[in-house]
């Protein structure tokens, strides 16, 4: 995985402007994605297409970028650099000067689908659950609603995945009952559902007070170590301070 800072460049005496439009395959416009100019310090800025699936930059520095694009979080297509690819360093470097416009299009993509619930069958609302490709970058989100039941879109095709879960109250886990990403089971979006509902692990709730020379110390902020975890909590007026969803296991708090 590359890493890439997102930066904002002043005017300059001479700037270079740059039009992306983002497509699907049929030529069909993708509004509200989010296109990246990156230049080869990997420093880069952002905008995010309009309706008619354009994005504008104005005022770039004149360099060669590679350019991303990112649908919107649902959308069933899969993220690309220009011409067509997954990765950063296969991606072609695109000579920006004075006007220039490209065009970027966004193949479909896979979906994978499930059902979140507690240990005791009842359906979990508003958990974010995310997939992180294990060849690639490629990462994708999506959420559950009332009945537990989630979406992830814009997959892509022929690779595995990893689904992480997170919510307030609850340790961060993988699919497949793991506290652990590097124990987490692959999945191949072939199957579009998972095979049966996910029960989410429960925490505990470490609290306690934080206490100086002076009495209770306000607004401290408490970390709890536990399970290769970190869970961080601010102390109330009184010092008092209740991390909830802290895993099982070892704990140290500080």
């Amino acid at each position: 995985m590359v890493g890439i800072l997102l930066i904002g460049w002043s005017r300059i005496g001479f700037a270079a402007t740059l039009t992306v439009s983002v497509q699907t395959t049929n030529g069909d416009a993708v509004p509200h994605a989010e296109v990246l100019a990156i230049n080869p310090e990997l420093e880069a800025t952002s905008a995010f297409t309009n309706s008619r699936g354009d994005a504008h930059f104005e005022y770039l520095p004149p360099a060669s970028y590679r350019l991303r694009a990112i649908p919107p979080t649902g959308d069933a297509h899969v993220a690309r650099y220009h011409p067509n690819e997954i990765e950063y360093c296969d991606a072609e470097l695109v000579a920006v000067d004075s006007t220039s416009a490209v065009t970027i299009q966004l193949p479909e993509g896979e979906s994978v689908s499930g059902r979140i619930t507690d240990a005791e069958g009842a359906p979990i609302n508003g958990v974010r659950v995310r997939a992180s490709a294990a060849a690639s970058s490629a990462m994708r989100e999506g959420w559950s609603d009332a009945d537990g039941a989630f979406t992830i879109r814009g997959l892509e095709p022929h690779q595995e995945w990893r689904l992480q879960a997170a919510k307030t109250g609850f340790p961060v886990q993988w699919w497949g009952g793991s506290l652990r990403q590097s124990d987490a089971p692959l999945i191949a979006v072939t199957e579009p559902a998972l095979s049966e509902p996910w029960p989410l692990l429960s925490g505990v709730t470490v609290s306690g007070i934080v206490t100086g020379p002076s009495g209770a110390v306000q607004n401290a902020t408490v970390r709890v170590y536990s399970n290769s975890q970190v869970t961080i909590t601010n102390t109330d007026d009184a010092g008092r301070y209740a991390a909830q969803g802290v895993p099982i296991g070892s704990m140290t708090a500080w």
